[in-house]
């Protein structure tokens, strides 16, 4: 028995809707890359010296690394109970 006309068309529409959805979605995935092929990308330039001060990162490491072994040292104070 052959199905009704609206049920058939119906899936068409479903599917042609289905498949632009797609395509936009594709297009839209795309666009990106596209900007991005026309244009030359370049790093910013530092506006500072790229050297840090090396006195000051040991003593923030110094302190950090004492305060972690502080801490893992500290007891807990759990009972038995526990």
């Amino acid at each position: 028995m052959p199905q009704p006309i609206s049920n058939s068309v119906s899936r068409r529409v479903g599917a042609l809707r289905s498949g632009l959805i797609a395509a936009a979605c594709l297009a839209a995935a795309a666009a990106p890359t596209i900007a991005q092929q026309t244009q030359s990308l370049k790093p910013p330039a530092p506006r500072q010296d790229p050297s840090a001060p090396v006195v000051l990162t040991v003593l923030v490491m110094v302190v950090l690394a004492g305060a972690t072994l502080f801490v893992a040292v500290f007891p807990s104070k759990r009972g038995h109970q526990d």
